[in-house]
């Protein structure tokens, strides 16, 4: 059976009634939403801005980064003789273009015995994180809206970056270059793995507190990440996390999480009946939605 969206010759014709031309799509497309007249451009989300969050975490700017050292280096001024090694990183990255800033700080920090590899590029990445919300607020949302928990963000990044591969060239950005590749699984145990293919080592190791502070600040979930290298192919790393939500320490919040989801669940009211934006396409891979004004917001296929 095809599906009966293809026939349109756009989107936004169809959206406004149009009745000319009658292209089919070149190819399946995920579901995606077209800002309405009553949203504010400024407040919409959109896959670029999803592709901004995704590559913070594969390619994250010389911007982002100066920002990120520069408040870890004040913030732990007690430790500044061990930071003595940054000194010699540029103190203004915007005019060096093409410059490996990232490689910079791994290669200066690797070669000094006054601080641990990995434990700064983890703090690193928390900072990465958090300067990063607080300079733009967009980040923070991108990220928030690729799940409900920890688990659930972790499991869409896979998704998330097969599907700015795929979308058509209006709406893909043909400057960014991903440079990693994302596969969660999950055990019974609660467990998580996260498998990362990347051709930079550090943003391997940056990964680590980048997950940990959007643990913490999204999910409010403490984690324990350990990461491990393959020996024989150096681009694939592996993550055990161990994640924690805060309200899991105390049995109160334990039955109180309980009662609720099975008030929940025996509920007839609409606004209890709350479904995922992944387990609505995939339950109706063929849809679309409205506004009041019936004019066409969302289409999936």
């Amino acid at each position: 059976m095809s599906c009966p969206f293809r026939r349109a010759s756009s989107q936004l014709q169809f959206a406004n009634g149009g009745t000319s031309g009658k292209k089919e799509f070149r190819s399946r497309q995920s579901s995606v939403h077209l800002p309405g007249p009553e949203e504010e451009d400024g407040d919409t989300l959109t896959l670029k801005h999803l592709s901004e969050a995704l590559k913070l975490l594969t390619a994250p700017s010389n911007d982002c980064l100066h920002a990120a050292v520069t408040s870890l280096t004040k913030n732990q001024a007690e430790h500044y003789d061990k930071y003595d090694c940054l000194r010699r990183l540029p103190d203004d990255v915007r005019s060096c273009r093409n410059y490996a800033y990232l490689q910079e700080i791994y290669d200066a920090v690797r070669a000094t015995d006054s601080v641990s590899t990995k434990d700064f590029m983890a703090k690193l990445g928390e900072y990465l994180i958090l300067t990063a919300f607080s300079h733009n607020y967009r980040l923070e949302r991108a990220f928030k809206c690729l799940g409900t928990n920890l688990t659930e963000f972790l499991t869409t990044l896979d998704s998330v970056h097969d599907v700015l591969h795929d979308q058509d060239d209006v709406l893909r950005d043909d400057s960014t270059e991903y440079e990693a590749a994302f596969v969660c699984t999950t055990s019974h145990r609660g467990r998580i793995q996260l498998h990362l293919t990347t051709e930079s080592e550090p943003v391997a190791y940056l990964l680590v507190g980048c997950l940990r502070a959007i643990a913490m600040r999204l999910y409010e979930t403490q984690t324990d990440i350990r990461l491990k290298s393959y020996s024989n192919d150096p681009r694939r790393f592996r993550y055990d996390i161990s994640a924690e939500p805060l309200h899991q320490r105390s049995k109160e919040d334990n039955h109180e999480a309980a009662s609720d989801a099975v008030s929940l669940a025996t509920s007839n009211k609409v606004n209890d009946l709350r479904i995922g934006v992944a387990s609505f396409c995939k339950a109706f891979p063929w849809h679309f939605i409205t506004d009041k004004r019936l004019e066409l917001v969302q289409l999936g296929t």
